[in-house]
């Protein structure tokens, strides 16, 4: 197990993850960005749980080696805390759980994302590859979960990150909401387990509610025992289950139903027959590079000056994972364009971040009009600040 040097890393005060019991700040080793991971208002009692816990995630990622699963770099002890950190590859992205909500603002609550976009099936068939190989190094998630699964653009091609093996052994037994039942009941992880978890989010990423929405492990269990996808008694999670069943495929309907099965020996035997009976390839990312503009959509933000592709990330990602009106594609080339031309003369940070609000709206799925209007607006404002410069 590799113990970094005091004087191998340096945090910054940069925070980019925070949930549970662990906080993650950007932090540089050996000259690189890394992502340092520790716990949060740890007293003496939980020291040693937490630091088991970490060393847990070090172990279980120095065995894989996956290009959806962030590598380890080593853990490192702060010497001033006394904190133990788990020094991480850094990973961009927004939450599986962020691209849901915004999704289903955007469709107004009538679901989140459709099974037939080869986006969705291209985020599980990386997230469904990943497990595979974790199974195949006797490696078990044991949390899989929306927070758990980070999606980003790289170089135009989609990458999905799965986070977070602290609970990859059986101490923890992860989200209550994703959790298989034997889980609950403080029973080993097991592939069944994750096939479990990831059918869960399947159902969650599709309709953008939890089957079983409880936080209460008792009231789960129970829930759960009486209660299988096609027999919901939550009038909510019963409404999704018919809109999921109304326009998925009924194979997957099919492997779904198999996958959350009570008993795990009637779930599938491996994520690889439960990836066969979703028809979902073993996706993966790209080899990571340094990323280049060559996207069309990422064209709009070089046209809009190198001021704008930081703050236009996260827009950019949300709209490659749902889809988007021909009309709403033209409000962001027409914000991408006005904002060049403010960059162009007077580089007007304010008069850009507008234009990103203008794209925003638009990848949300905001009446065009509006965007329209807003971006009248700003041109008329540019027009007058030229008209009283150059009278």
């Amino acid at each position: 197990m590799e113990q970094l040097d005091r004087d191998d890393v340096q945090l910054t005060s940069d925070e980019i993850g925070q949930g549970g019991r662990y906080r993650i700040v950007r932090a540089y080793c050996a000259g690189r960005e890394v992502a340092a991971k520790s716990v949060i208002n740890v007293d003496l009692d939980d020291a040693r749980i937490t630091d088991r816990d970490l060393e847990q995630e070090h172990a279980a990622l120095e065995r894989l080696d996956h290009p959806t699963i962030p590598r380890t770099r080593g853990l490192w002890r702060d010497p001033n805390t006394g904190l133990l950190h788990h020094v991480m590859e850094f990973r961009q992205g927004r939450t599986l759980q962020d691209v849901v909500v915004a999704c289903v603002e955007k469709n107004r609550g009538q679901g989140a994302r459709s099974w037939l976009d080869p986006v969705t099936t291209d985020i599980f068939g990386q997230i469904c590859s990943a497990l595979a190989h974790a199974h195949s190094r006797r490696v078990i998630h044991n949390d899989v979960g929306p927070r758990n699964v980070h999606v980003d653009l790289e170089d135009g091609e989609l990458r999905v990150s799965l986070i977070d093996f602290e609970a990859s052994g059986d101490g923890s037994r992860g989200s209550v909401p994703y959790s298989a039942p034997e889980r609950m009941e403080g029973e080993p992880g097991t592939a069944q387990t994750d096939i479990y978890s990831v059918a869960v989010l399947i159902f969650y990423v599709l309709s953008g509610v939890e089957p079983w929405p409880t936080r209460d492990a008792n009231q789960a269990r129970a829930e759960r025992k009486t209660n299988a996808l096609d027999d919901l008694r939550d009038d909510i999670s019963r409404t999704a289950w018919r809109l999921i069943r109304d326009s998925t495929p009924a194979y997957v309907q099919t492997a779904l139903l198999r996958a959350t099965a009570w008993n795990p020996h009637e779930r599938q035997s491996s994520m690889r027959q439960f990836m066969r009976e979703l028809n979902l390839s073993a996706s993966e990312p790209p080899p990571r590079r340094q990323p280049t503009l060559t996207w069309t959509a990422m064209g709009l933000a070089a046209a809009a000056s190198l001021t704008l592709i930081s703050p236009l990330r996260d827009t950019l990602v949300l709209a490659i994972l749902r889809p988007t009106a021909s009309d709403n594609a033209e409000c962001r080339r027409e914000a991408g364009r006005v904002a060049s031309a403010l960059c162009a003369t007077r580089g007007d940070l304010g008069a850009v971040s507008a234009c990103n609000a203008i794209l925003q709206d638009a990848v949300t799925g905001v009446s065009t009009s509006r965007c329209q209007e807003q971006l009248n607006a700003l041109i008329a404002a540019e027009s007058a600040q030229a008209a009283s410069t150059h009278p």
